[in-house]
């Protein structure tokens, strides 16, 4: 099985400004959950955006790095649920702040 860096390149690399927008609007609004739903609001939009504008265009261009033309196998799906299990031990048992868990719980569920 190869690696591809590319896909997961075009995958995580939009998440680095959801974190962003997260930190910066926890700045502002103390509530936790509050401070993820007006980050993910905004990045929704972004998103959105940029996604029409842009992204369109770059699939036309390279449809292999177009994630509809892959499938989820079942290891794929095991990866995601040991991740998610794993974050949440380690949030837990190390003290991990919560802050990072609804994010990084996020990114794992959509994936």
């Amino acid at each position: 099985m190869k690696f591809n860096f590319k896909i997961a390149l075009i995958c995580f690399v939009p998440y680095i400004p959801l974190i962003a927008l997260y930190l910066l609007v926890h700045i502002y609004i103390s509530n936790v959950v509050g401070a993820l739903l007006v980050a993910v609001g905004i990045f929704s939009v972004l998103e959105f955006f940029i996604h029409y504008r842009y992204g369109k265009t770059f699939f036309k261009k390279h449809p292999e790095l177009d994630l509809h033309n892959f499938e989820s196998t079942i290891m794929s799906n095991f990866v995601v649920f040991v991740g998610i299990i794993g974050i949440v031990v380690s949030g837990y048992t190390m003290g991990v702040s919560s802050h990072f868990l609804g994010v990084i719980w996020l990114i794992l569920c959509h994936s």
